[in-house]
């Protein structure tokens, strides 16, 4: 467990997690763009400390997550991704 609070718990995701993952996805992004379980299978297992959940205490299921990944940045370049500069 990294930390809790009274409500809710931060904790590292596990394979077990993931189901509830891609429901939270589905709710928040639609499901032409959210995540699918081989995504998240794929993160867990390449870059584990980088995925982490949050669970409501009360009923144990996942009410927020945050998935980090590992790029080589020569593979995407510095237009890859939107920034505070594209938003003017």
């Amino acid at each position: 467990m990294i930390s809790q609070s009274d409500r809710y718990e931060l904790q590292e995701t596990r394979h077990e997690d993931i189901k509830e993952i891609v429901e939270v996805s589905n709710l928040v992004f639609g499901p032409d763009i959210a995540f699918v379980p081989e995504e998240l299978e794929s993160q867990l297992e390449i870059f584990p400390e980088g995925q982490v959940c949050i669970k409501n205490r009360d009923h144990g299921r996942v009410a927020g997550f945050c998935s980090s990944l590992i790029v080589n940045f020569e593979d995407y370049g510095i237009n890859h991704s939107l920034t505070w500069r594209n938003y003017g």
